[in-house]
């Protein structure tokens, strides 16, 4: 059964596929964010993404992975009247879960996410930061010296943010732990 679609659709209006799952339409979101955000409406407790870690493997769920990106997105608005400007953000590192929740809550504070390739040259990657006019990098602590060589060489950038935890540097689980239950 169609149905048209006018304005925005409410959350209670929940359409689904010929198998029963709900789908998410174009008309329902307009941002990247506005998706992660209605996958985790939707989607709920199913499995968003599985990893491994120490032999150990994790599963987040698309509502903890929505709720941890808008984490991001209200570090980003704070940055913003900060900074006085929408925060700039080069992410340094593979494509895991921390990686993925900051990208997403960035932009959805209307952020600038700026993925760089890890394989760049030292040289090209502290040329891309500062063409970007980065303000934080957050890295991959697998990329210890590109990240030393970024502080080195690009003065603009006000943090460095590590994905991971570790001692004597500024890291993501900081930011997860002030802003838990911080509404965006």
């Amino acid at each position: 059964m169609a149905s048209e679609v006018t304005g925005k659709i409410s959350r209670d209006h929940i359409v689904y596929n010929d198998l029963g799952n709900p789908e998410i339409h174009a008309e329902e979101v307009k941002t990247v964010y506005d998706l992660v955000e209605r996958a985790g409406e939707l989607f709920g407790e199913k499995v968003f993404l599985r990893y491994e870690r120490n032999e150990v493997v994790y599963e987040k769920s698309y509502r903890v992975f929505a709720d941890t990106a808008r984490i991001f997105a209200a570090w980003a608005r704070d940055k913003k009247e900060e900074l006085g400007h929408p925060v700039r953000v080069s992410l340094v590192g593979q494509k895991g879960y921390t990686y993925l929740a900051v990208l997403f809550g960035i932009t959805g504070a209307s952020g600038v996410s700026i993925p760089l390739d890890v394989q760049l040259s030292n040289a090209v990657m502290a040329s891309t930061v500062n063409r970007a006019d980065t303000d934080v990098v957050f890295y991959d602590w697998e990329y210890g010296s590109q990240i030393s060589y970024l502080k080195e060489n690009c003065p603009g950038v006000k943090e460095f943010i590590c994905l991971q935890q570790m001692k004597k540097e500024a890291s993501a689980r900081e930011i997860l732990d002030k802003y838990e239950g911080v509404s965006f």
